[in-house]
């Protein structure tokens, strides 16, 4: 069910992610009749899999990762195989099929992942699982909370289940969600994403904002420089939206590397809520998304 096939080839990401899909199963079918009947591909190769980008700043050593339910089932002596245990494999239904090869489902992928990377990147990879390409979606909201609420201890756990709030359906690109998640660590309201604004009779989405303020926060990826044409599309596109009483806020992956340049930006941002009467205070120093996540059940006034 999760085949990348029929991917025009304008879609570079579906595109280069179906490559990969096709070369790992044919890597990996010769390896099946070596592996128990429990064994299931996992971790990063369950990404390569499934068709999804692997995230970033992983804690996982390279190889072909497979997963059993019993350490007894492990087979040390297939070179290049990292061997993982969890029980929950036989547990749940968590086990998918791509092209007959074994495979995690991607909610219990997320879940395995939860004790690789930092939270931060947790949540961009949780948004991942849910971006708005049709062809690239791999679960939603409803099945993470559902896996969530199965029961059976894994390590990792808590973060999972901490993360879920913060993720977003059909976001666009791991940036957008970097962007996204800073304006609650800056002490903003979480934004709403991807939502449409009429202009002119001509329909586009914002990448996020605050439409009951119109108030919009953009980003601006280098492969829009690469694009004369899709670079002038989107001023011409902010354009018509300040026309019509929008507040566009652009910021760059300059923008996302420099603390002093994002705390500017979510300033203004503030000030902009403060004129039309929120009371909004942005902090010098931004929470950890943790910590963030932890605010958000204290301050009801906090939205994600």
């Amino acid at each position: 069910m999760y085949e990348l096939t029929g991917i025009p080839s304008t879609d570079l990401l579906a595109s280069r992610l179906a490559a990969t899909q096709q070369t790992t199963i044919s890597r990996l079918q010769p390896l099946l009749p070596k592996l128990p009947g429990t064994a299931v591909f996992s971790h990063t190769t369950a990404c390569a899999l499934l068709g999804i980008t692997p995230p970033k700043h992983h804690k996982l050593a390279d190889g072909v990762h497979v997963t059993v339910a019993d350490p007894t089932d492990r087979r040390p002596y297939l070179a290049g195989v990292i061997w993982h245990t969890w029980p929950l494999i036989t547990m749940l239904p968590i086990v998918t099929e791509v092209s007959g090869i074994p495979c995690l489902r991607p909610e219990a992928l997320l879940a395995q992942m939860a004790a690789h990377l930092d939270f931060e990147g947790l949540a961009i990879f949780g948004d991942s699982l849910l971006c708005r390409n049709d062809d690239l979606k791999r679960s939603s909201i409803k099945e993470l909370r559902n896996f969530a609420a199965a029961g059976g201890a894994f390590r990792g756990k808590r973060r999972f289940k901490r993360v879920l709030p913060v993720l977003r359906e059909d976001t666009d690109s791991p940036m957008e969600s970097a962007l996204r998640i800073s304006t609650i660590q800056y002490g903003l309201p979480g934004p709403d994403v991807n939502f449409p604004i009429e202009t002119n009779d001509r329909m586009n989405h914002a990448d996020m904002g605050y439409p009951d303020y119109k108030i919009i926060l953009e980003y601006d990826g280098r492969h829009h420089l690469a694009n004369e044409r899709q670079w002038e599309a989107d001023w011409e596109k902010r354009n018509r939206w300040t026309a019509a009483g929008w507040h566009t806020f652009v910021a760059t992956a300059a923008t996302l590397r420099s603390e002093d340049a994002m705390l500017a930006f979510m300033k203004n941002i503030g000030i902009t809520f403060q004129r039309q009467g929120v009371d909004i205070q942005v902090r010098e120093k931004p929470l950890s998304l943790w910590d963030a996540c932890d605010m958000r059940r204290t301050n009801q006034s906090f939205r994600l």
